[in-house]
């Protein structure tokens, strides 16, 4: 039996009805992912949306049309196995060589429909413009509680691809599978294949602007402006962490909140002797204390900017956690309080030379 206009009336209907719950759904990762970006200092923009009602009801007459003698959608639970975007967020990077960091990222944040690994297929097609990777996610189960308890079983299709590329996407689905008057000219494809020349050239430039951007800061000296610019003038004083912006904007917060603004004041107060042997040492020594959690809640990251948080929490951990106190109505303690909590009190921990002035 193909897909009737019954069973499409039927799903429309069925949709509608629960249309809130895919809503809740795409807002809910679209936060979870706006807070991955954040906190990993990616340059991005996240948007969400739950799938008109209209534009389901499109989707399947033309389904119907082009597959009408095919089986597959005899029921409406089939047609709710098969639509994957009823709830769709977007993820559009600047950089497009972020694609594959932000699909890493998000493998630790969601699981699979089935709770496993999360589903990933590259969308690149050769030939034409298209360029995204598709994730289909569901929220692990320590989620699934209150007021998003009803969002089991649900999953929300997760598009990343480069800003430019999205452009270049949405023309390209709106030329060549939305044609109101036939196929596509010769003229039409020739502007399409231009247009893909530019996105790809438009991409070298903004790496290259980012680049340059990151060359000038470098160069700068005094206080930190950003956390940007935090990452830009230390990461090359750690060789050993090349993804030193994962986990850096919470440690940038720390940092301030210390009065450990630039980097003369953090060389002063925490890189002194050989800083690198003793962040590779601490690094060992807290993931050790972390493997002996059951379940383990936390652990840390060598080649990320957890190799400068150990050396500020190996003088400041009791400082830190003073800071964010935990308890009773206060919800789940942030990652740098849990790390903090698991460093060995040292003698005359907290208690550090005098710094230099910030400049």
């Amino acid at each position: 039996m193909a897909l009737s206009e019954q069973v499409i009336s039927e799903s429309v209907d069925r949709y509608w009805r629960e249309r809130d719950r895919y809503l809740k759904l795409a807002t809910f990762v679209a936060d979870k992912c706006q807070e991955m970006i954040e906190t990993g200092l990616l340059r991005a923009t996240v948007s969400f949306r739950a799938k008109d009602t209209e534009r389901l009801r499109g989707k399947l007459r033309k389904q119907a049309r082009l597959h009408g003698e095919e089986p597959g959608l005899e029921t409406v639970d089939d047609v709710f196995a098969w639509v994957s975007d009823l709830a769709g967020v977007r993820i559009a990077t600047y950089l497009e060589r972020d694609r594959a960091v932000v699909v890493d990222r998000l493998r630790s944040i969601f699981v699979g429909p089935e709770g496993q690994e999360i589903d990933v297929e590259v969308k690149d097609r050769p030939g034409e413009l298209y360029r995204a990777t598709h994730c289909q996610v569901a929220l692990p189960p320590e989620a699934l509680v209150g007021t998003y308890e009803n969002l089991s079983g649900l999953t929300c299709e997760i598009q990343v691809c480069s800003l430019l590329a999205h452009v270049s996407n949405e023309i390209d689905h709106d030329v060549r599978y939305k044609p109101m008057m036939g196929p596509i000219s010769d003229n039409e494809a020739e502007l399409l294949d231009a247009l893909g020349n530019l996105t790809v050239s438009g991409e070298v430039i903004v790496k290259a602007i980012i680049e340059a951007q990151e060359q000038r800061q470098s160069a700068i000296v005094g206080e930190f402006q950003n956390e940007y610019d935090f990452v830009v003038r230390m990461r090359g004083k750690f060789p050993g962490a090349p993804n030193f912006a994962d986990h850096a904007y919470q440690l940038y917060e720390e940092l301030l909140a210390l009065r450990l603004n630039s980097p003369a004041a953090i060389d002063a107060a925490l890189l002194d002797g050989d800083y690198l042997a003793r962040s590779s040492q601490l690094l060992q020594d807290l993931q050790s204390t972390c493997e002996t959690d059951n379940p383990v809640v936390v652990t840390v990251d060598p080649g990320s900017s957890d190799a400068l948080l150990v050396l500020l929490l190996e003088r400041y951990a009791r400082q830190i956690e003073e800071r964010h106190p935990a308890g009773r109505g206060r919800g789940r303690p942030s990652r740098i309080r849990s790390l903090a909590t698991r460093v060995p009190r040292r003698s005359g921990q907290d208690k550090t030379r005098a710094r230099a002035p910030a400049t």
